[in-house]
Order: C-alpha cells, then structure tokens, then sequence
C-alpha cells in the first residue's frame, strides 16, 4: 500500500475517548457525493450524512483504502479538496468517517 494511503480500519482504533472538536455546528444532510481520487480517475460514491462550513461525515457503501487527501463533489454543492479526519463508523465496518474541508468555497451549513 502506497505510503500516503491508510485504511479507514487503521483510523478507527483513534477512536477510544473521542471527543468532538468541531469548530462548525453540522446539519443533516443526506446529499449524494463522489470522491475523487488521482485527478478523477478513481471515483467513488458515497452519502453526506451531515455538514458544516468545516467538515462533513460521509459514508461508503462498502469499505474502500482511501488516500489521506482527496476531493468531494457533493450534489448541489460543488467540489471541495479534502482529508479525512477519523473514521465513525466502527458499527458499519468502518464505512463512516469524518472529513475536514481544506477549501471552503461554496460552503453553506
């Protein structure tokens, strides 16, 4: 595995006394998105769950290797560059996580 991409799995076993260091209130969103990864030769679907001006929490269908960075095209939004942040999900497999967005341009919570 290339050395600028972790498994979500690997992320989760951060999770032990989380605590919420939002620096934005999230909303329910429910939005359809894609991540792109390799300029958009890799893309994946994924749901935002909920969002704010900072971050997003997504989901994956199914478990998917993903580089710390990437971008995230979210329906009705736009593109923004992001990284993961932690993964949520431990109830899911670990196809929840949390994002922090790099740029925010077009960003409304």
């Amino acid at each position: 595995m290339h050395a600028d991409v972790t498994s979500l799995q690997e992320a989760q076993s951060g999770n032990a006394g989380f605590q919420d260091r939002r620096v934005a209130p999230r909303r329910r969103a429910l939005k359809a998105a894609k991540i792109l990864i390799n300029d958009g030769q890799s893309v994946f679907d994924c749901t935002v769950q909920d969002i704010s001006s900072s971050g997003a929490r997504l989901s994956l269908g199914l478990f998917q290797p993903l580089p710390r960075r990437f971008e995230l095209t979210i329906n009705g939004i736009g593109t923004q560059l992001c990284e993961w942040v932690r993964s949520t999900g431990i109830h899911s497999g670990g196809t929840e996580f949390g994002v922090r967005f790099l740029t925010t341009e077009g960003i409304a919570a």
